[in-house]
């Protein structure tokens, strides 16, 4: 129908949604990162004021009382808060770097482990795990251009076999041999397209064409 056609064209004209980039992705590798680093960094603001303010006291150049003022209790109050909430969001955002290349890694790794030499992997300049992926990416390349050159040598194969079963069909004394012939081709067929899936990228819903 006229109509049917007219709405998938419109369907099929918007934009893809665009994929919003998430900066915990996971969640118990970067939890730990981070919450070691506000550790380590509470402790060295700790250690250097102390430090900083010790010889202050002991040559007098500075005097302490005993009850300081809650106004500057609050002060230093509000500026360990700050001082913990921006290593704890600066942790979050650097450990991104390594949590999100590492989880796609991941992701691409089983999806190759199935038989899948499709996946690859965007390399973003941010990434610290980059050149791991270009090796990874080099790596699914390779095994994708030597099935496809077993693909050709298989192919080859299925010629020879289909000749020497023609030539051998027509012949009422080699019978048997040429059903041996058409089983051991029909193996052949087989494994060529499982052979075949491990290179040639599947179609998804959504993808763009």
């Amino acid at each position: 129908m006229p109509t049917t056609g007219h709405t998938g064209s419109i369907l099929n004209s918007r934009p893809p949604a665009r994929t919003k980039r998430m900066i915990v992705i996971n969640r118990d590798l970067q939890l730990r990162y981070t919450g070691a680093a506000v550790l380590v960094g509470t402790m060295t603001t700790v250690l250097t004021t102390f430090f900083i303010l010790l010889p202050l006291y002991v040559f007098k150049i500075l005097v302490i009382p005993r009850f300081l003022p809650w106004p500057i209790l609050l002060v230093m109050g509000l500026a360990l808060v700050m001082n913990i909430f921006s290593v704890f969001i600066l942790g979050l955002i650097m450990t991104n770097r390594i949590a999100g290349p590492l989880y796609a890694l991941i992701r691409a790794m089983r999806q190759t482990g199935r038989g899948d030499f499709n996946a690859h992997l965007g390399v973003r300049s941010t990434d610290d795990l980059k050149y791991v992926i270009r090796h990874f990416n080099d790596m699914t390349a390779s095994l994708s251009r030597m099935t496809k050159e077993d693909l050709e040598a298989l192919d080859v194969l299925i010629q020879n076999g289909n000749e020497l079963h023609n030539r051998v069909g027509g012949d009422p004394d080699q019978q048997e041999n040429a059903h041996v012939i058409l089983h051991l081709m029909k193996e052949l067929q087989e494994f060529k397209i499982r052979l075949a899936s491990r290179v040639e990228a599947p179609v998804k819903e959504g993808d763009d064409q």
